[in-house]
């Protein structure tokens, strides 16, 4: 799996915008937290998440939640560098990737 290992919770999906920047650690999780109750996910296991998510900043957010679930960008088939982007918390890398891919296929249509 290129070194990438797979969430806790594999079959729960979360997505994420790539380009809201006013996301914070807190809309995350609880976006989070949600998919995990809809998953029946015993409350003490979900509470365990949350400590881990909020034990810091957006990044650490973002890292611990591809951990536990499946996180997929909004609006964008995810190609492998940017799913190993968003999993190492490089969110710059993943946001330019995901610009690059938008413009990509905005300029195919064009054609």
């Amino acid at each position: 799996m290129n070194g990438i290992e797979a969430p806790r919770f594999p079959d729960v999906r979360v997505t994420l915008s790539l380009h809201k920047r006013k996301r914070t650690a807190i809309v995350v999780v609880g976006l989070v937290r949600r998919a995990l109750d809809r998953a029946a996910v015993p409350e003490n296991v979900v509470e365990l998440y949350v400590r881990q998510a909020l034990s810091g900043d957006y990044q650490n957010a973002v890292m611990v939640s591809a951990q536990w679930v499946t996180i997929e960008a909004a609006e964008l088939p995810l190609d492998e560098r940017i799913i190993q982007a968003l999993m190492t918390g490089d969110l710059e890398t993943a946001h330019r990737l995901y610009q690059e891919e938008t413009r990509t296929t905005t300029e195919e249509k064009k054609s």
